[in-house]
């Protein structure tokens, strides 16, 4: 009787472990970093990316894939290009149109399930602008 119930309390603790969501929200985090070309990725928290330089101020959206005007959710990067979102039940485990946009950068545009496995993260890679666009777009 010992070792089933140690096999049940192991088996509890790994699926809370696992557990992304909780009854009342999940919780999406991630950093938007300058890269050589626009994509998001998924990656483990312990990505070295994820510790360095930023892209600040970078506007995150999140909308329906369906209607693109219809706005789930939205966050701005901080200072060190970490973002986090907060999803209701409903939001999540839903395919999601991400869009990100920072000056000096070529948006991103992209489409993704979120939020992401725990013990994970979204790497967004924005590629700058080339100096020709920019000054096009003054």
């Amino acid at each position: 009787m010992t070792l089933a119930f140690g096999i049940l309390s192991l088996a509890g603790v790994l699926l809370t472990g696992c557990a992304t969501t909780t009854s009342s929200s999940s919780l999406l985090r991630g950093k938007v970093i300058s890269g050589e070309v626009d994509i998001q990725l998924t990656v483990s928290d312990a990505d070295s990316r994820l510790i360095g330089p930023g892209i600040a101020g970078a506007a995150i959206r999140l909308s329906s894939v369906q209607e693109s005007s219809v706005l789930i959710a939205k966050a701005v990067s901080g200072d060190d290009g970490s973002f986090s979102i907060e999803l209701t039940p409903a939001q999540a485990n839903r395919n999601m149109r991400l869009l990100v946009k920072a000056d000096g950068f070529v948006p991103l545009r992209s489409t993704a399930t979120l939020p992401v496995p725990a013990g994970k993260q979204l790497l967004i890679l924005l590629e700058p602008l080339k100096r020709d666009r920019q000054e096009q777009g003054r």
